[in-house]
């Protein structure tokens, strides 16, 4: 990646990004997500790295590593001010572009306990919990709260409580006439 990053940087021309320079051949190249933690010891932005992550090996993603790497690099590719130009460009796809201003936090994530999930909505608005697969695990809300902060509790079970399975999940907060937004939450 570093070699075509160099290569694109340096002119070549068929990986040409740029209309002002003739005939675009690629997309802007750039990095990906940042995908680098000290094990269990969080981030600033909570990311954390269980063994159960890897393989025997504890190099290669297992398949809960690989739902992770697949998740970071649709949030990057979704969100990265380089990336949605290409990426949900909407003659090719209707996937949702961000909401400017609006911000659903999660805190503490990743959790083996309740997560507070707070945010500022200027419409009615409804949360809900998914998992990786984008499937229902529960509905946490609703409501017609503008313009205050409005914060729920998630205490890690399914709408019919059970308590569910160490992994990957969205919280999805849904406005009506704006793009959905998501946040992924970990369960140890």
């Amino acid at each position: 990646m570093k070699w075509l990053i160099e290569a694109q940087i340096a002119g070549v021309d068929s990986l040409n990004f740029d209309p002002a320079r003739g005939s675009v051949q690629a997309p802007w190249l750039s990095w990906g997500p940042y995908l680098w933690a000290d094990g269990l010891s969080p981030r600033s932005d909570g990311f954390t790295w269980a063994c159960s992550s890897f393989q025997s090996d504890g190099t290669h993603p297992s398949a809960q590593g690989q739902t992770i790497v697949a998740d970071s690099l649709l949030a990057f590719f979704s969100h990265d001010d380089t990336a949605t130009p290409w990426f949900l460009n909407s003659a090719t796809t209707s996937a949702p572009v961000a909401t400017p201003g609006l911000a659903l936090a999660a805190v503490p994530n990743p959790s083996r306990g309740t997560v507070a999930l707070s945010f500022a909505p200027d419409r009615p608005w409804r949360v809900a919990i998914v998992d990786a697969s984008g499937r229902r695990v529960r509905e946490l809300g609703a409501g017609a709260t503008v313009g205050e902060t409005v914060t729920l509790s998630w205490d890690g079970r399914d709408g019919h409580g059970r308590r569910v399975a160490a992994g990957v999940y969205w919280a999805r907060l849904e406005e009506p006439g704006r793009a959905t937004l998501t946040t992924r939450l970990i369960r140890d």
